[in-house]
């Protein structure tokens, strides 16, 4: 309760990006999730097989970081979208070279989870470092995965949907990788760093 009170408090007043819209992205996700896990029962009887069954639907520890993710994803949002950021050479702009206020709402959520304060919860929720490791790339990633405008993102999250759907067949799919497009270069695994600030 205090770290959802604390995140909420830490959400800015901008016209759509804040506390609200996080609110209605994560019982949309949840429900989301829910539907997943619902069609996993289906499929062991025969029903909706176009969903099937997956590995994701039985990973309760993903559908947690996903819907932590949707909870922070706009945290400390200015409510101006990354390229007026960048034309404005918000300090942002110097943190950052890419999915500027995303990844600040990622760190921002990440540094409160480390904090002292929240210990315990952090220990509840990721026991080992190998654990927070992956809780911390699955929220990078998925919040990443928000910054709809920029074109070398969506096209990463399509292909990591297509490479999702083309091996849940066989339960290959791991989702707290980063698929990589043709045209990443080195500040990207530099910047991706923030996504293993626990080890």
């Amino acid at each position: 309760h205090s770290y959802v009170k604390n995140i909420s408090s830490m959400y800015n007043n901008p016209h759509f990006h804040g506390i609200e819209h996080a609110s209605h992205v994560t019982i949309s996700m949840h429900k989301l999730i829910d539907s997943l896990v619902e069609s996993g029962r289906g499929s062991s009887s025969g029903r909706n097989e176009a969903i099937g069954d997956s590995e994701l639907t039985h990973d309760s520890f993903a559908h947690f970081a996903l819907v932590f993710a949707c909870f922070v994803h706009d945290v400390g949002h200015t409510g101006n979208c990354n390229k007026i950021l960048i034309d404005t050479n918000h300090n942002l702009t110097t943190k950052y070279s890419w999915s500027e206020a995303e990844q600040n709402s990622a760190h921002v959520a990440i540094e409160l989870l480390s904090g002292r304060k929240y210990k315990n919860l952090l220990g509840a929720i990721c026991p080992s470092t190998n654990d927070r490791i992956a809780f911390g790339k699955k929220v990078f990633w998925a919040i990443l995965c928000t910054d709809i405008a920029s074109t070398e993102r969506l096209n990463c999250c399509v292909a990591r949907f297509k490479e999702f759907c083309s091996s849940k067949s066989d339960g290959s799919s791991d989702l707290s990788s980063e698929p990589r497009s043709s045209n990443q270069d080195s500040t990207t695994e530099q910047k991706s760093s923030t996504a293993d600030s626990w080890d």
